[in-house]
């Protein structure tokens, strides 16, 4: 059991330094939001709900550039730092929102 608990941790650990390490990244902004990798726009609809910051954005998951948008979602309790979640809204058979 120790041992499963101790993997646990240490996968973790790496989780961490991986966001640590991608946040550090040479033009990357340290203060506005940017999602791990591809194409974002138009930020807006900031909610505080529950002690924490929503921030929805236009994101296209697939590409640099844009294409059929998808509304991104991230939550801060600060407004510095910022946890991506999964997608809050994907394009369906009657296309984009």
């Amino acid at each position: 059991m120790l041992s499963l608990l101790s993997c646990k941790e240490d996968t973790k650990h790496e989780a961490n330094k991986q966001a640590v390490s991608l946040y550090h990244e040479h033009y990357r902004p340290q203060y506005h939001f940017t999602p791990e990798k591809m194409w974002m726009n138009d930020p807006n609809g900031l909610v505080f709900y529950e002690g924490e910051y929503h921030l929805f954005y236009q994101y296209y998951a697939d590409d640099l550039t844009a294409g059929p948008r998808s509304w991104g979602h991230a939550v801060s309790s600060d407004l510095m730092r910022w946890q991506q979640l999964p997608i809050a809204i994907k394009p369906d058979s009657l296309g984009e929102i």
